[in-house]
């Protein structure tokens, strides 16, 4: 498939792949023996890492392309492709005990209507996992303006609007950081954030570093462990590294290069 710039394939190594797969791995404690709905899959990697312990998986989006190539590439007799969107949903009222809705809401003009329909699908005792850029941190700290991203939610707005579907919503920070872990084997409950250079060191409030909200929702009490998780991206960055340093790359790099710079002039002046 080829990249969009917002869309996630499992060709692109990058910050986005690992804040993505370690969604998908909260997802996977709570979708064991479940009927999932996967909605915006995307190219369908995350169903399909989700297919390893749910009883049956839709992964619904917009795009035929998408879909098409990941009927190709996943086929498992629990997973199934459809194309449509979030506020269409093929599928009967209360048929999923579980909805994954990563990084989707954001790019909906109509997102009263998308969570309608989640709602409607979703089993009564059902659970709807979320997730959002933070408005706050991901554009206006940064100034950074997502093209793709056609309405963004800070905390309080988007803790009002689920707060209008669902009677418990639980809500996770999710960040990207470049730095050391050190823990307490006997205290996992509390992380403490620091920045700084060897002229500074400060403490930072640990909302400053909530790039995206991830919140469980549902009308039914449920437990959630209170522990902070990790994703551990080392071997995946390596390999990268291995890739973009090696000879090979180096010289396909140059030569391919300056050919497309002049594709882009000729596109340009089209």
């Amino acid at each position: 498939m080829k990249s969009t710039g917002e869309r996630l394939l499992p060709s692109i190594t990058n910050e986005s792949m690992i804040e993505h797969l370690h969604r998908y791995s909260l997802a996977k404690e709570f979708c064991r023996n479940k009927t999932i709905l996967d909605i915006a899959c995307g190219e369908g990697y995350g169903s399909n890492l989700i297919s390893e312990v749910a009883e049956h998986i839709y992964a619904i989006d917009i795009d035929q392309e998408a879909i098409n190539n990941a009927k190709e590439k996943y086929i498992k007799k629990n997973l199934e492709f459809k194309c449509s969107s979030i506020e269409n949903i093929p599928l009967e009222n209360n048929s999923v005990d579980v909805i994954l809705c990563f990084e989707t809401i954001e790019h909906v003009s109509d997102y009263i209507k998308a969570l309608k329909e989640l709602k409607r699908v979703l089993k009564k005792e059902g659970l709807l996992i979320i997730s959002t850029p933070n408005k706050t941190n991901y554009t206006d700290r940064t100034g950074y303006h997502n093209p793709f991203h056609i309405h963004e939610f800070i905390k309080s707005e988007f803790n009002e609007l689920l707060s209008g579907f669902f009677k418990y919503n639980e809500f996770l920070s999710q960040g990207f950081l470049y730095g050391s872990f050190l823990w307490n084997e006997n205290k996992m409950t509390n992380t403490r954030f620091y920045d700084g250079n060897y002229n500074k060191i400060v403490c930072l409030p640990s909302e400053d570093s909530e790039l995206y909200f991830i919140v469980l929702c549902s009308d039914h009490p449920f437990t959630f462990p209170a522990i902070n998780s990790f994703f551990k991206a080392n071997d995946l960055l390596i390999e990268t590294y291995k890739v973009y340093s090696s000879k090979s790359y180096i010289i396909g790099h140059a030569i391919l290069y300056p050919l497309l710079l002049i594709k882009k002039l000729f596109q340009r002046k089209k």
